[in-house]
């Protein structure tokens, strides 16, 4: 099984949809089941991944997702011509209407993953109201009506589970950089007291120093991040256009350390939100490492011992290798500089808001 967070809740969705396709086909035919995963997958890569198949775009909205499903079905229509002759006439016509009828119902199993209710009562005026709009799966679903809003329910219990559970001690923190209402870093607190209260204070402490636990801060931080942003695209909640996470110098000791928290983070959905903020030695040290991710990164760069902070940047600016520069320290004298730099290649420059 997968350790990526974010592909495993995906694959739970996409069962669940699954399941809510066959009890409307009231059918458990394998080749059923292929079909609608097929097209799920399709939902998820295209809403969530921004990875079209036909769609020559970067954007996505409902009109990119039909024409998407749309092309999935010519393509499981066209791999279907390899077995006419192959199957039975009969076993062949039944898997091009499973494909034609699947189709069809995507939208609605959609709509029903998008579905939010707080109890078992507004979850059936919701779901009656879904079927009232569209006939073509009130027709199949007939009698099925209680099995689906059931399973509805089922996944919602599971789902809130899931995103509720709480962590006693710690929690993410998310401060905006200077002048910036869009970038913000990953941070993650601690309630010392009560950790004291739970343990030594000279091992709470201690343990804050040791390189051990800065991997765990950072394996905690990840996970929460990942979580919270799978909350917050569940509900509906805006987002900030970039989350930066920084990546302690002392982690790249070990390769073997910081691939497991890349491979964590090695999903199209964290990508597009994440970037990873790493001193200027560190990626200098490791820059074929990390670029094989992928990732998008901020340079964390000291320039309090820079002479010439106009050619420093622009330097950086042509690397093509950071997105961003997270400016750690500079001379005073230096700031307009900054100011008046215009980045080519980068999106932005940053500093830390008590700046």
């Amino acid at each position: 099984m997968s350790d990526n967070l974010v592909e495993i809740y995906m694959n739970y969705r996409i069962n669940r949809m699954l399941k809510y396709g066959l009890t409307i086909m009231h059918s458990d035919d394998s080749f059923l089941s292929e079909c609608l995963s097929n097209y799920l997958r399709t939902y998820i890569n295209s809403s969530y991944y921004r990875i079209f198949d036909t769609v020559s775009t970067n954007n996505y909205d409902d009109k990119v997702l039909l024409e998407e499903i749309e092309g999935k079905r010519l393509e499981m229509l066209d791999d279907l011509s390899n077995y006419e002759l192959i199957d039975t006439n009969e076993v062949y016509e039944e898997k091009i209407k499973f494909i034609n009828t699947s189709s069809k119902i995507i939208p609605f199993l959609i709509k029903l993953d998008l579905l939010r209710f707080e109890d078992k009562d507004e979850a059936v005026i919701k779901i009656k109201d879904l079927l009232e709009r569209d006939s073509f799966v009130r027709e199949l679903l007939l009698e099925k009506t209680v099995k689906l809003v059931s399973q509805v329910i089922e996944t919602k219990e599971k789902m809130d589970d899931f995103f509720l559970r709480k962590d006693t001690y710690f929690s993410l923190d998310y401060p905006l950089f200077k002048d910036r209402d869009n970038y913000v870093w990953v941070n993650i607190n601690n309630d010392v007291k009560l950790l004291q209260d739970n343990y030594k204070k000279s091992l709470v402490e201690r343990v804050y120093r040791d390189k051990k636990i800065q991997e765990d801060k950072l394996d905690l931080k990840i996970k929460k991040f990942i979580k919270q942003l799978l909350f917050d695209l569940y509900n509906g909640m805006d987002l900030y256009d970039k989350y930066f996470i920084e990546i302690d110098d002392s982690l790249f000791e070990d390769r073997k350390d910081i691939e497991k928290y890349f491979v964590m983070l090695d999903n199209p959905l964290i990508k597009r939100y994440l970037t990873l903020a790493i001193s200027s030695d560190s990626f200098n040290s490791n820059q074929a490492f990390i670029k094989k991710y992928g990732f998008s990164i901020a340079c964390i760069q000291d320039f309090s011992h820079i002479n010439d902070v106009d050619t420093k940047l622009t330097n950086l600016d042509n690397s093509l290798v950071f997105d961003f520069v997270i400016v750690k320290a500079f001379k005073d004298k230096d700031y307009n500089t900054f100011m008046k730099y215009t980045p080519v290649n980068m999106r932005d420059i940053l500093f830390n808001k008590e700046v």
